[in-house]
């Protein structure tokens, strides 16, 4: 299981609409993940709840903490060689060129798939008929 937490610059908080639209400029977001081993994962519903309230409860601090101060708080040492952290910057760039290439690969894909099953349909009524 990954716990991810995104920090934004300034608090504002890319939208689906931004992201599609390609409206916003590229900015700096801090992606700050875990990975859990799903052993380590209560499975029974009370444990599991109070597991999940305990995360977001992290994640407020950790979230409190970015905004003040502008980076999450740094890991124990021994779990900063760990790879399952990862406290970085990374630079999201939503380009709307790229945005409308990826939508019309996707709309050729759908015409090819439209197109193949149209021609296996026709091709099989031929020989029923």
């Amino acid at each position: 299981m990954v716990d991810l937490t995104i920090g934004y610059p300034d608090r504002k908080q890319m939208d689906m609409q931004t992201i599609i639209g390609g409206w916003r400029k590229s900015c700096e977001t801090v992606i700050y993940y875990r990975k859990y081993k799903i052993e380590d994962v209560p499975n029974d519903t009370e444990g599991l709840t109070s597991w999940m309230y305990s995360r977001f409860e992290e994640k407020e601090h950790m979230l409190e903490t970015f905004y003040s101060t502008g980076a999450f708080p740094v890991p124990p040492p021994e779990k900063q060689r760990d790879s399952r952290f990862r406290n970085k910057p990374e630079l999201i760039a939503f380009e709307t060129w790229w945005l409308l290439s990826v939508q019309a690969f996707y709309f050729s894909l759908t015409v090819v798939q439209y197109w193949s099953l149209y021609m296996g349909y026709t091709w099989l009524l031929g020989l029923i008929v």
